[in-house]
């Protein structure tokens, strides 16, 4: 099986899940297929002071998931901050310098290891009317290949939406978003890896309005990506691939 087909058959799941239990055994039994061993999907919120409906669903151990708010790493943890601060995925390794870390973030890097945290990738996610988030994923070896962690990269846009959509089925706010033929065309063939002039030349359009009706899609999903619009469009079933 394929990385494309962990992916694939996770975005089914994440299209039928019905609470989160069956959402993260979906997410963590395919990370654990590409390599990697637990996960933590986070809405980047002040843990002090949670708003309503914000998203959390982890898989790591109640012992640590404990340890980390006891001791407020959410507060200091600077995959959080990073994840804050940039749309791009990113290992941890490449983007956390120990040299430049205070004594209370290298403790907090210290008990992770301690707990077999060692090896992570973040991927930050930001939405227009939602509050941001980040995905987590963690493994024993960065030795992972590239097309591994672009998989994992689409599968935690598809595990934060999916997270929304429930969260919002259970508070009555599920919001059903209708796109246009032409719209529904277009983000169809982005979700096949189509450029806009690709697109374009398929449809017999110009690029130009290719890209008009990308955006209105966008808007319409109310996301900043390309990427979450076409899983919005996936989750819906407003398009099929």
């Amino acid at each position: 099986m394929t990385y494309f087909d962990t992916a694939t058959e996770f975005i089914e799941v994440a299209k039928r899940a019905s609470n989160d239990d069956e959402l993260s055994d979906g997410f963590l039994k395919a990370i654990r297929t590409i390599g990697f061993n637990e996960f933590a999907c986070l809405a980047l919120v002040d843990q002090d002071n949670m708003p309503e409906n914000f998203v959390q669903i982890l898989s790591y151990s109640e012992k640590w998931c404990d340890h980390y708010f006891q001791e407020r790493y959410n507060q200091i943890d600077p995959t959080l901050s990073l994840a804050l601060g940039s749309s791009m995925p990113f290992r941890w390794s490449e983007k956390i310098d120990s040299d430049k870390l205070t004594s209370k973030q290298k403790q907090l890097f210290r008990d992770a290891a301690e707990e077999g945290i060692k090896f992570g990738f973040t991927v930050p996610i930001h939405n227009r009317l939602v509050h941001s988030a980040s995905v987590s994923i963690v493994g024993d070896s960065e030795e992972v290949s590239q097309d591994a962690y672009n998989s994992v990269h689409l599968m935690s846009v598809y595990l934060h939406e999916a997270a929304l959509r429930i969260m919002n089925s259970s508070t009555g706010k599920k919001k059903k978003t209708k796109l246009t033929s032409r719209e529904r065309e277009c983000l169809r063939w982005v979700a096949m890896g189509k450029s806009d002039w690709e697109i374009g030349e398929i449809l017999g359009i110009s690029k130009n309005t290719v890209h008009f009706h990308v955006e209105n899609a966008k808007d319409k999903f109310e996301t900043f990506s390309r990427v979450q619009a076409v899983t919005q469009a996936l989750l819906s079933n407003n398009i099929a691939i």
